[in-house]
């Protein structure tokens, strides 16, 4: 081989293994904003097939970066009310959840809500840009995490509760329950679905991601227990949350 050869040769081999082995789709979601969109519809589409997440209820993962897109459907949706309906507030949360807090918004939402569940309809996970920000996930595995605590969401959204009350509550207990207690309560069920998906294996998340959703589990609990011993419909509703988040989803 002629000494000029073999220098390119090693010129070219040098440079391949200066790149590096190739980014994952995850990373490359992170780098690349205009990749995040068909990113997140090939996840989707693979674990809508693979069973891992609870997405019975979920139309499919969209890309929403300000979730600007998430506050129009909502105003859309919101004109179909009246004023005085809990139909016409649950839009008018949703538009005010999408506008960015301090310059942040969550990583992703759903339309998902107590006030309209049993609609048997599926449900869209919108994304924002934080969710792909270390805070929020690491991995593909953590960001999976957040989609099947969304993916809950629409579980309810889309089924309904048992259909038999637990304790002494009844459908009237739900409605009439206080709202706080009504959130904690969805965000309760969620959370620990993500956390059953980490101790089941079925997803690998680092230790912080972790004591994330063990600490936002705890909190959100402890609103439950603060109305348990309540007479009137939070009370029996915070009971029958309590219960039912032994018994999940009214399974025997």
């Amino acid at each position: 081989m002629k000494p000029r050869t073999a220098a390119l040769y090693l010129l070219l081999g040098f440079s391949a293994c200066s790149r590096g082995p190739e980014p994952s789709r995850y990373e490359r979601a992170v780098a690349e904003e205009s990749y995040r969109a068909s990113y997140l519809q090939e996840l989707f589409t693979e674990e809508k097939a693979e069973g891992r997440l609870p997405l019975e209820f979920v139309e499919g993962f969209f890309y929403d970066p300000d979730f600007k897109g998430l506050r129009s459907i909502a105003l859309k949706e919101r004109e179909k009310y009246p004023e005085n309906t809990r139909e016409f507030q649950f839009y008018t949360n949703v538009a005010n959840k999408a506008v960015l807090e301090n310059g942040y918004a969550h990583p992703a939402t759903t339309m998902a809500s107590v006030p309209i569940a049993g609609s048997g309809q599926p449900s869209k996970i919108f994304f924002s840009r934080y969710a792909f920000i270390p805070e929020a996930a690491s991995s593909e595995d953590e960001l999976l995490g957040i989609a099947g605590h969304e993916g809950l969401h629409c579980f309810i959204l889309g089924k309904g509760f048992p259909e038999d009350p637990l304790d002494d509550a009844t459908p009237e207990d739900y409605e009439k329950a206080d709202e706080r207690l009504k959130k904690a309560f969805m965000e309760v069920i969620a959370y620990s679905g993500q956390l059953g998906a980490i101790q089941g294996g079925k997803i690998n998340v680092g230790d912080g991601y972790r004591r994330r959703v063990e600490q936002n589990y705890t909190r959100f609990y402890s609103i439950l227990e603060e109305f348990k011993n309540e007479e009137g419909p939070s009370g029996r509703f915070a009971r029958a949350a309590m219960r039912l988040l032994k018994n999940p989803m009214g399974k025997k």
